[in-house]
């Protein structure tokens, strides 16, 4: 049993330690004065709180679609956790140095060498924003373009044809119509269309979808249809999807043709019009009666 939950203990004591001293600290609470009597409390409350959630991680997990890995309870509580304890670490640093005050040579040594190792453990975590700023931004090395706050200009700059589309969607579609393209997996470019435009489509990343809704009850057969809809050589029953999922446009970019192949777009010009068109991507309409 020990060996099992021994990796908790240190945790344990820790949480202890510090409901012990917020238990004394109560007890003088009448006494409390002094306002920075009262702001260690409330950080020591918020130390107890963000060890706490680290023990709980430790000890229990939510069963999600990940099980039986814990990342995604690690993920949302350590959150939380690092946020608390970054707070009672920054004012532990100030009440340490306020009062740490060694008259002797030994415990000025040990003074200095502690805020060496201070010094040295906040430093080593600033090479975290620096470094990641640096692989982001690919160096900021010229020919990737000027830096900017635009989302989309890498895709002016990898794909024009893509981009053009996307902002003909953007600035001549009103309302939210839906619009079908190709369905694919995590971390992929597939569903760019609706995450670039907002405008609703038939289904995301299946995956991302599953861990939303903690199954995938509600979206069950969606992908068979988009793949129906691009594949199907049954022009009725491709129209019966577009129907069933009140879909407004079709789009045809370099993924639906990598997909489904460059004759992909050929069906939908007998019963659909074209509404945008440009070297790489065809847009089409569904026709009204």
């Amino acid at each position: 049993m020990l060996g099992k939950f021994g990796h908790v203990l240190p945790l344990l004591l820790v949480l202890w330690l510090v409901l012990f001293t917020i238990i004394k600290k109560l007890q003088s609470i009448g006494r409390l004065d002094n306002k920075e009597e009262k702001a260690s409390l409330f950080v020591l409350v918020l130390l107890f709180a963000g060890f706490l959630l680290l023990m709980g991680c430790e000890l229990f997990f939510l069963k999600d679609l990940f099980y039986p890995w814990r990342m995604n309870t690690v993920f949302k509580f350590y959150y939380q956790a690092w946020l608390l304890l970054a707070i009672a670490s920054a004012f532990s640093l100030y009440f340490i140095g306020s009062r740490w005050r060694p008259a002797t040579l030994p415990g000025k040594l040990s003074m200095a060498s502690w805020w060496v190792v201070c010094a040295l453990l906040i430093l080593g975590s600033l090479i975290y924003p620096v470094a990641a700023t640096i692989t982001f931004t690919d160096g900021f090395r010229a020919g990737v373009g000027e830096p900017t706050l635009d989302g989309l200009a890498f895709v002016q700059r990898s794909n024009p044809s893509e981009y053009e589309a996307i902002a003909w969607l953007n600035s001549e579609v009103d309302g939210a119509p839906v619009i079908v393209e190709a369905a694919g997996g995590y971390f992929t470019d597939y569903f760019r269309v609706s995450a670039r435009t907002g405008l609703p489509t038939i289904l995301g990343c299946p995956g991302h979808e599953r861990q939303w809704h903690g199954s995938d009850i509600l979206f069950q057969g969606r992908e068979q249809d988009v793949n129906l809809i691009y594949e199907s050589e049954d022009i009725s029953q491709v129209q019966g999807l577009l129907e069933k999922y009140d879909v407004t446009y079709v789009y045809i970019g370099h993924l639906e043709r990598e997909r489904y192949g460059d004759e992909v777009g050929q069906k939908f010009a007998g019963f659909m019009d074209v509404a945008f068109n440009n070297e790489g991507v065809t847009i089409y309409k569904v026709r009204e009666d």
